[in-house]
């Protein structure tokens, strides 16, 4: 080139290619900003949809009506008990609490103490046992009182009330005073004041105030059109074995069936226990959870303390105890009475736990993680683990060669059996830990609760009666009762108690300090009063063409 010329270099060319590359990139993000765009978009309206759906249903969804009015209007023209019976029967209570009717072991028990027991029911309640209509069937330390119906269909409306006389041991030095006292505490407070003691709540409340409400019933003259049944065991707290059991048997050999209902210990009437809800919930239980016992054992190498060996028996089963509490079994919070619970307690719930418990189908994990903060809650929506028995070792300085624990599971129905143990072989997940099965019981059926369930109505009605704020609901009974011997008599399984309980009264059930308030006294009376007339009428038919159909419908 010539000094003054013009330079170019292949830089300063447009290059076709490379423009037309650049346009279509920029033309192809600009696409994909436009999708992202779009499908955020088409995100946050479904959300919305979703949001403005579960609004509407929380504000329209209204308490399921397990009640008829009319129904519920003749329960409430029902006559109330004597003042002289209430102002009494907290005294009677604390008197039945000073017997130890405790069962350690099935057939194990104090037959003294039983004895005892019983005399004192036969003077506490003298027109039960000497009524002509009443006839007694002793198994002793069991009995069941078969009350005879006077009318020409004495069958129309039999139905069986449980309870049991037996109490789980105690821990006297954790109790604030004798825990067989019997004491009624602060009476001449507001509200009555505590009845204290072994037993309050589980279960001799159940036993005093049935046996109560007979009682007066016929002193008043009063005689039943329909013959029923009323049975107490003795040892319902190691299984019924040789009390629940047997009894059964003899209303077998009777020919009993198909009974209107049957009635055992149960859910209370819950207060504070369901986070935002204003109002106590009566939970009916229309099944109880299953049982299982297993056995985790480890082993290792024995030896000298001052030497001790690397692999410990003791230390892998503490391991793997800790995996299956950290490991919880799944949450079934499914199309049953879980979630008719949730639905049925949403109306009367705050915001916004209003708004997830109307819609257990968008919020069902978020209703999850509140009701595993508690444990009454979290009970009710999945199988539970309890670690109740450690041993290993034999002195302070010998490392143990085996070590053992005892695992309570109560099974939820939604799962089986088969699936408990394979969910904890798998949590443990250690080859060397022996997993074996002692003892099982699978879950009990789901009885009939939806509108079309007279005998679930009829047990609804009965508990508005008596804490009339409350809504009733049907759930799962997270314990174990003696029901599982009976199921044979009757398709209408319930477990329920009338007393109005905060988590913290639950806490002495099995726990130290158990009581019961004066005012849950005279509660239970009336409930069991009202309940038995009301039954016996036929009230409970009175607006049902049929029974239940299934135990989901509503």
């Amino acid at each position: 080139m010539t000094r003054g010329s013009t330079r170019y270099s292949l830089a300063s060319v447009d290059d076709p290619t490379s423009y037309s590359y650049s346009k279509e990139k920029r033309k192809c993000g600009r696409n994909v900003i436009y999708s992202i765009c779009v499908i955020i978009s088409i995100i946050l309206i479904v959300i919305a949809a979703l949001l403005v759906a579960a609004l509407i249903r929380a504000l329209m969804l209204e308490v399921p009506s397990y009640v008829h009015p009319s129904t519920m209007e003749q329960i409430m023209q029902l006559p109330n008990m004597s003042s002289s019976t209430f102002l009494n029967l907290p005294s009677i209570l604390g008197m039945a609490l000073t017997f130890p009717t405790i069962t350690n072991s099935s057939g194990s028990y104090d037959p003294v103490v039983f004895r005892g027991f019983r005399e004192f029911l036969v003077h506490s309640f003298p027109n039960v046992f000497s009524s002509s209509n009443v006839e007694v069937h002793d198994s002793f330390p069991s009995f069941l009182l078969t009350v005879q119906g006077s009318g020409e269909n004495a069958t129309a409306n039999s139905f069986l009330l449980l309870g049991h006389m037996d109490v789980v041991p105690v821990d006297a030095s954790a109790w604030d005073d004798d825990p067989f006292s019997g004491k009624w505490l602060d009476k001449e407070t507001e509200g009555g004041g505590f009845v204290y003691g072994r037993g309050a709540i589980d279960d001799k409340l159940s036993v005093v105030a049935i046996l109560c409400a007979l009682d007066e019933l016929i002193a008043s003259g009063w005689s039943p059109n329909s013959t029923f049944y009323i049975a107490f065991g003795h040892d319902e707290e190691v299984g019924g074995e040789y009390g629940a059991r047997r009894l059964a048997n003899f209303l077998e050999s009777k020919g009993v069936k198909d009974l209107l209902f049957i009635l055992d210990e149960g859910m209370p009437i819950l207060e504070g226990a369901i986070a935002g809800l204003e109002v106590p919930v009566a939970i009916i239980g229309v099944t109880e959870k299953g049982w299982m016992d297993i056995r985790v054992e480890a082993t290792g190498v024995a030896g000298h303390s001052s030497i001790p060996p690397l692999s410990q028996a003791t230390h892998a089963l503490a391991t793997a105890i800790h995996n299956l509490h950290s490991s919880p079994h799944p949450v079934f919070l499914n199309d049953g009475p879980e979630e008719h619970l949730l639905l049925a307690v949403a109306p009367k719930s705050s915001w916004p736990q209003r708004l997830a418990l109307s819609n257990p189908w968008l919020f069902r994990n978020m209703i999850s993680a509140v009701f595993s903060r508690k444990r009454e809650t979290d009970a009710m929506q999945r199988t539970t683990t309890a670690t109740t028995i450690i041993s290993g070792g034999v002195k302070d300085n010998v490392v143990p060669g085996t070590a053992w624990a005892l695992v309570n599971h109560r099974v939820h129905p939604s799962e089986s059996l088969e699936e408990v143990v394979r969910h904890d072989i798998s949590a443990i997940n250690d080859d060397n830990i022996n997993v074996t099965v002692l003892d099982s019981r699978a879950p009990h059926p789901i009885s009939p609760y939806g509108a079309s369930s007279p005998a679930f109505s009829l047990l609804a009605s009965v508990a508005l009666r008596v804490c009339p704020e409350a809504v009733p609901a049907p759930g799962v009974l997270v314990a174990n009762t003696d029901t599982r011997h009976y199921l044979q008599f009757s398709r209408s399984v319930y477990r329920a108690m009338p007393y109005l309980l905060t988590p913290q009264d639950l806490a002495g059930i099995h726990g130290n300090n158990e009581r019961i308030s004066a005012a849950n006294v005279w509660r239970a009376a009336q409930y069991y009063h009202t309940l038995i007339m009301a039954a016996d009428l036929g009230l409970a038919n009175s607006h049902y063409s049929q029974a239940g159909r299934g135990g989901r419908e509503l």
